[in-house]
C-alpha cells in the first residue's frame, strides 16, 4: 500500500508536470551556458526558444533587429534583459569564428549608432564586449551536475564575474531572474532531500 504523503506527492507532480518540464528546460539551458557550450549551442537550449510558439528552424536564427532596444520614454538605453536577448540572437547567427564575431560587432555598432546615437551606441558596445568576454570565460570552479553541493560555489563565482564585467545594474538585468530561479530550485532540491 502506498503511503499517504507519497500519494499526495505523486498527484502534485502529475499536476505540475508542464511547469517542471519548463523548469528543467530552463536549467538545462543555464547549465549548458555555464559548462562551456558555444553561444549557438547554448541558444539552442535557451528555454525561451524551447517554449516559443514558432522557434526558428535549426541554423536559421532570427535577426537581432527582431528584438527592440530597451529604451525608457526619453529614448535612453535601459539595463534590461532584452539587450541580452538581442546579443544572443546576434551570437547565434554569427557563429564562433573570430571573423564572424568581428562582423557581428560591426553590425551591432552600426545598428546602435543609427538607431540610438553615439553615446548609447558606445554603451551597447561596452556591454557587448563584456558579454562576449563572459561567453568565452573559462570558469575556475567546476560544476558536477550530480552533486548539488558544487553548485553554490559555481554560482557565486559566476555572479561575481558577471558583476565585475558587466557592472551590477547590467548583470542584474541580464542574469538576475536566472540566478533567482536557479537559487530557488536549488533550495527546493535541498528541502526535498532533507525530508524523510
Amino acid at each position: 500500500m502506498t503511503s499517504r504523503p507519497t500519494l499526495r506527492l505523486s498527484r502534485l507532480l502529475a499536476r505540475r508536470r508542464p511547469f517542471l518540464l519548463a523548469v528543467a528546460a530552463f536549467l538545462l539551458g543555464l547549465w549548458g551556458m555555464w559548462i562551456g557550450l558555444s553561444a549557438s549551442e547554448a541558444a539552442d537550449l535557451e528555454p525561451a526558444r524551447l517554449l516559443a510558439e514558432a522557434p526558428p528552424a535549426a541554423g536559421a536564427a532570427l535577426p537581432s533587429q527582431a528584438i527592440p532596444w530597451p529604451l525608457n520614454p526619453q529614448g535612453e538605453l535601459l539595463a534590461h534583459r532584452l539587450l541580452r536577448q538581442r546579443f544572443d540572437r546576434l551570437l547565434a547567427s554569427a557563429g564562433d569564428s573570430e571573423a564572424a564575431l568581428a562582423v557581428a560587432r560591426d553590425t551591432l555598432a552600426l545598428e546602435a549608432q543609427t538607431e540610438l546615437g553615439p553615446m548609447p551606441a558606445a554603451e551597447v558596445l561596452r556591454i557587448w564586449d563584456a558579454y562576449l568576454n563572459l561567453q568565452r570565460r573559462r570558469w575556475q570552479v567546476p560544476v558536477d551536475l550530480q552533486r548539488i553541493s558544487t553548485w553554490d560555489e559555481a554560482l557565486a563565482e559566476r555572479q561575481r564575474v558577471r558583476r565585475e564585467l558587466l557592472g551590477e545594474e547590467w548583470a542584474q538585468a541580464f542574469y538576475g531572474e536566472d540566478e533567482r530561479l536557479l537559487r530557488s530550485w536549488m533550495d527546493d532540491q535541498r528541502a526535498g532531500q532533507a525530508q524523510p
